[in-house]
């Protein structure tokens, strides 16, 4: 590997008949022969002539090596290729291939391998099953594609390169897959304009964004972006927020207060292979930010004692649309003593959002007061002065009330009241067949109704609609699993 005998137990060869595999195996050392060794089972349904492919991982760099030679050979049942003393030696190239998942939707790429076909994108895209309307847009050139024509566009003409981010919209789930050479990131420079630049990881490794930029004259207020994530920087915290690595074969965006240059170092803080950025996933509140071309960014904090009784592994601030659509959404942060909500909203044009607190555990979701006016890019809040989530001082009581009920709570208001009265319930277990009914002084039903109740906390509005209640004293009475509740109410 890279001309030097491997030695790692945990490399393997592969050997393949196109894609399909057809043995693997690791290496193992021999104590008598002082040597590592693959033993390789290859098989087959043919007795002659399948022409073997092989392919090389290097477990120590998280790498698979695509070019190998022998480039391959030929099948021959039950023959042997190689001796103890004499083994047969397989040699790697440069080139490797690493694949990436892509999501029906908008996905954030970058290629860190160098591409002599770069500017042919017919086959440096290859790999996905691409259909007419399919897109690929770099910061001011794109290309689309088409049945017949295959990707035509502007960015043909330059080519996909290392040092920037892609946006690649596909209509189906597929795999990118990079091939190419291992770039030395020291030998590509990226520069950055002021404001927005729009830039690759190039990088074998996953790394911290901390040690990716660690070698870029960050400024107070400097944003990397990712499709679901992003990390500001501040001058005494460093590197902060809900991106905390950087992948390779993903691509960002980094709004800088100046204009420089910067290289990514060599060495990476993973051994594993790339991976795909972990997003929040909600299980009421599912996030596609697969929709949306662009986002925009915002460090959020609470501004009253609402928070004083929420669990940080419970809830969640979740931003929406008018159809109820969550754009985004982020978990109480417990790095910080002031517990940020770090905001990544998915949009593409001017809309009108809103908040809500998410109740991981019920699936409820609360209202919040603030409205939120989608920019695409723009970034609302900072570390010092955050944007203020709030509920009006009522909602803060009722949200309390909701998620810590006492045990034994029943009670029926206003307790003055003309048509209108709203029940607060704790049920033990669920009750769809609940009763609430008001009796006169005499123990004469004057009004009853149905209602379904909930385990857990309850608030249910009825409507009194019997005309003939006059004014006077009555008594709620609700029934329920075996159980009965009453309280005292005057009609005016």
């Amino acid at each position: 590997i890279n001309e030097v005998i491997s030695t790692d137990r945990e490399d393997m060869l592969a050997a393949f008949v196109g894609d399909e595999v057809r043995g693997v195996n690791n290496l193992q050392y021999i104590e008598e022969l002082d040597r590592y060794l693959v033993f390789l089972d290859v098989y087959s349904n043919e007795t002659f002539g399948e022409e073997i492919t092989f392919k090389v991982w290097d477990a120590s760099e998280g790498i698979v090596y695509t070019e190998v030679e022998p480039e391959f050979i030929i099948f021959n049942a039950n023959s042997l290729e190689g001796t103890t003393s004499n083994p047969q030696l397989f040699v790697t190239s440069s080139k490797i291939v690493v694949d990436i998942d892509v999501k029906e939707g908008w996905n954030w790429v970058s290629n860190f391998l160098l591409n002599p076909d770069s500017t042919n994108l017919d086959i440096t895209l290859e790999s996905i099953e691409a259909e007419t309307g399919d897109e690929i847009k770099g910061q001011t050139v794109f290309s689309n594609y088409s049945n017949g024509n295959g990707w035509r566009g502007t960015l043909n003409e330059v080519g996909i390169r290392p040092e920037s981010l892609y946006k690649l919209n596909v209509a189906k789930d597929g795999v990118l897959s990079w091939r190419g050479d291992i770039i030395d990131p020291s030998a590509r420079t990226i520069n950055l304009n002021q404001n927005w630049n729009w830039i690759g990881f190039i990088s074998i490794r996953n790394q911290s964004v901390e040690q990716a930029f660690g070698n870029l004259n960050a400024q107070d207020g400097d944003l990397v972006k990712g499709r679901s994530q992003f990390a500001v920087f501040d001058s005494n915290l460093g590197w902060i927020g809900s991106l905390e690595t950087l992948v390779p074969g993903f691509g960002y965006m980094y709004q800088s207060a100046i204009e420089q240059s910067f290289t990514y170092p060599v060495a990476g803080m993973f051994r594993n292979p790339p991976e795909s950025p972990e997003e929040l996933l909600l299980d009421h509140w599912p996030i596609d930010y697969g929709e949306y071309a662009s986002n925009m960014t915002a460090i959020a904090d609470w501004n009253n004692d609402c928070d004083l009784f929420l669990s940080e592994d419970e809830f969640a601030i979740g931003i929406f649309d008018p159809n109820g659509n969550c754009r985004g959404a982020s978990m109480i942060d417990v790095r910080q003593e002031n517990k940020l909500h770090y905001l990544t909203i998915g949009g593409t044009g001017l809309e009108t959002l809103h908040a809500e607190l998410l109740d991981l555990s019920t699936g409820q979701s609360y209202p919040m007061q603030e409205i939120i006016e989608y920019v695409s890019n723009s970034h609302l809040g900072s570390i010092q002065e955050p944007l203020q989530l709030s509920f009006s001082d009522e909602a803060c009581k009722n949200l309390q009330l909701e998620i810590n009920p006492p045990s034994d709570l029943f009670n029926v208001y206003p307790s003055i009241f003309d048509q209108h009265l709203t029940i607060e319930y704790v049920a033990e277990i669920e009750d769809e067949d609940a009763v609430i009914a008001i009796y006169n002084i005499w123990g004469q039903i004057v009004f009853e109704s149905a209602i379904r109740l909930k385990r857990g906390f309850n608030r249910i509005p009825v409507v009194v609609d019997n005309q003939a209640i006059t004014a006077g004293t009555y008594f709620s009475v609700l029934r329920t699993n075996g159980k009965t509740e009453h309280q005292k109410l005057i009609k005016q």
